[in-house]
C-alpha cells in the first residue's frame, strides 16, 4: 500500500489529468445518477436485472439492493458522517499516524 503522502501527489496528478476530460466526467456522472434514480423508482426490474448477474435467490438480491442502495446519493456528495468515518479509518488502520485532509483525496469540482 502506498503512503498516504504518495497518494495525494498521485491524486494531484490525476486531477489535473481529469480536468482535460471535465466534459465526459460530468456526462458520465450525470449518468450515474440517472442510473440511481431509475434504480430507486425501478425497484423490482433492477433487482431482477442484477439476478441475472448474480444468481442469487430473489430474497437474497432484494435485501442485497435495499442494504447498499442507500449508499449511493442522489447527488453524488459525500455526506459529513461518511467522510468524518472515512478520514478517522485512516489512522485507526494505521494507513496515516493521523487522519488526513480529506480535500486532498477528492474534488466535487465535475458534480457542478
Amino acid at each position: 500500500m502506498r503512503p498516504v503522502s504518495e497518494t495525494q501527489r498521485s491524486g494531484a496528478a490525476q486531477a489535473a489529468g481529469a480536468a482535460a476530460y471535465a466534459d465526459a466526467i460530468r456526462r458520465f456522472l450525470a449518468g450515474w445518477r440517472e442510473t440511481i434514480a431509475y434504480m430507486r423508482a425501478h425497484r423490482d426490474e433492477s433487482v431482477a436485472i442484477e439476478r441475472e448477474v448474480t444468481h442469487a435467490s430473489e430474497a437474497v438480491q432484494s435485501k442485497e439492493f435495499d442494504l447498499n442502495l442507500g449508499a449511493f446519493s442522489d447527488d453524488c456528495r459525500f455526506d459529513a458522517e461518511t467522510l468524518a468515518n472515512l478520514k478517522r479509518s485512516f489512522a485507526d488502520l494505521k494507513l496515516t499516524e493521523t487522519p488526513p485532509d480529506m480535500a486532498s483525496l477528492y474534488t466535487e469540482k465535475f458534480l457542478r
